[in-house]
């Protein structure tokens, strides 16, 4: 009896003694750590590909129907489609009396045929007389002249075609001179404006290869050369004139209806850049315009016709110019299908007058298909016109995914359960099949994307009095930096735009007191 008790007095003891030392080592293992640094975990700023997603559910439906109206106001004269018959892209639907647009097309056909005439002739007559001669002075002026303005020329023109048909501001489903024109209800001037840089390049290149020619050609090829330089600065001039008219009616139609534009940063450069050349494309129009006058004043009446051949030039690319303004006016009294479709309603009748882009007939497509999903307030700034999307249909699974691109934003909030949301209307940028009206959708939508930006994770900033900082450790300190970030990815990374360089170690936690 003694023995067994003695031996579990024994086990006790080694059962305590076992605990004291435990004690004792994390007592030691504390009091050292006293003295050393503070727990903290950090990240190392490195460069990373940064994706800003909003994912939403919506639903397949029918495309939306399209109000089709004449851009002018008239009498309806011919009516060609009936509602439920099936239309064809490009199939003339309705037409007003065009009378008198049919007139101003016959007038501007006439005009232009009177110029060809008198072209033809005026170099008939030069055919005759052409003689080689020296250059003067001022055909010396306007070579130097055109070295500076043909070196400049290609940047400009580069330019225009960023500015005009870049996708900036719509993203790849519109250039930004039809979002700018389709805005302001101009889609014809955008078209024109897509005529003129085409003529612009031909222009060009031809009076480049002019240029070049006349460096060591004859007094003859010089003048053309000066000819066709000052064709292209005039024809240029009245091309930058025109796209900025179109974007300073954007402006003031946005002002007029107080919005501030997403894009407004973009959308000032553009202004400011195209007010830069037509200063500077100016500046070349009178020069060349000063040098073709003292050549015309320095020959006599034979040498005067290469001038007036250009004159009469720039009179025939006028006419054509005014030719196809009058065609594409006779165009705006007619409807034509802007899709292969199925014609829904009709509110016009043959005599019937209506009034310009009140909407009288209603296509809808009878194969494409659209997805409509709410978006919250939180994330509708975010989103834009042109954004891409993945979805995925729930009669497919996961492993089936959709390409579509969102076409529509609308600005009026809808109010879900207390919730202010904003309908937006995406389009499969391919018809398939398998996509029926009424199907869930889970949609994807890629708002923003930047590569080989560095980034944080955004658990590491410090938010104070509207400033951003990061705790970064320099050797054995800790070093508070503010920053200024740009965007926010959806994998809980944020790009950093100032104040942290790639390498440096970021503190992401640090234990409250350390």
């Amino acid at each position: 009896m003694f023995r067994k008790t003695w031996q579990k007095i024994k086990k006790r003891k080694g059962v305590v003694l076992l605990l004291v030392l435990v004690g004792l080592a994390a007592g030691f293992f504390i009091l050292q750590r006293g003295g050393s640094a503070p727990d903290y975990d950090f990240t190392v700023a490195e460069r990373k590909n940064l994706a800003q997603e909003v994912i939403v559910t919506g639903s397949v439906k029918p495309a939306e129907r399209v109000e089709l109206a004449f851009e002018r106001t008239g009498t309806v004269s011919r009516i060609l489609t009936d509602v439920g018959e099936r239309v064809r892209a490009g199939e003339l639907l309705a037409q007003l009396d065009t009378k008198d647009a049919q007139t101003e097309v016959r007038n501007a056909e006439v005009q232009l045929e009177i110029a060809r005439v008198n072209l033809e002739k005026t170099q008939l007559e030069y055919a005759q007389f052409l003689r080689g001669d020296t250059l003067n002075e001022s055909l010396e002026d306007g070579l130097a002249i055109l070295a500076n303005f043909y070196d400049e020329y290609q940047t400009l023109l580069d330019d225009l075609d960023s500015i005009y048909f870049g996708t900036s501001l719509a993203g790849e489903s519109e250039n930004n001179i039809r979002y700018y024109a389709d805005y302001t209800d101009k889609s014809a001037v955008a078209s024109r404006l897509e005529r003129m840089y085409e003529t612009a390049e031909t222009l060009y290149q031809q009076g480049f290869s002019e240029y070049q020619a006349a460096q060591r050609g004859t007094g003859e090829a010089r003048q053309k050369a000066i000819q066709s330089g000052y064709a292209l600065a005039v024809h240029t001039a009245d091309m930058v004139k025109v796209g900025r008219d179109v974007i300073r009616s954007f402006q003031n139609e946005i002002l007029v209806d107080s919005t501030v534009h997403s894009k407004q940063a973009a959308i000032d450069e553009h202004i400011a850049s195209l007010t830069t050349h037509s200063a500077t494309i100016s500046g070349y129009v009178t020069d060349l315009l000063a040098v073709t006058t003292a050549i015309n004043s320095q020959q006599d009446s034979q040498e005067n016709y290469p001038l007036s051949i250009a004159s009469q030039e720039l009179t025939v690319r006028q006419r054509e110019i005014d030719l196809q303004e009058a065609q594409d006016n006779l165009a705006r009294y007619s409807i034509v299908a802007p899709m292969d479709a199925v014609l829904a309603k009709r509110d016009i009748r043959v005599g019937e007058t209506v009034l310009a882009n009140s909407s009288v007939l209603t296509i809808i497509s009878e194969a494409e298909y659209e997805v409509e999903a709410n978006v919250p307030e939180a994330d509708i700034a975010k989103l834009q016109r042109g954004n891409s999307a993945l979805l995925t249909l729930d009669a497919y699974g996961h492993d089936e995914v959709f390409q579509t691109t969102v076409t529509k934003v609308d600005p009026a909030e809808i109010v879900i359960e207390g919730v202010p949301t904003y309908k937006i209307t995406l389009q499969f940028t391919k018809a398939d099949p398998r996509i029926h009206s009424g199907m869930t959708a889970n949609i994807n939508i890629q708002s923003a994307k930047k590569d080989n930006v560095i980034a944080l994770p955004q658990r590491a900033l410090i938010r104070e009095d509207g400033k951003k900082y990061v705790r970064v450790l320099r050797g054995e300190a800790i070093e508070r930096v503010e920053v200024e970030t740009g965007l926010q990815g959806s994998d809980g990374n944020i790009e950093i735009l100032s104040g942290i360089e790639e390498g440096d170690k970021v503190i992401v936690f640090l234990q409250e007191g350390s």
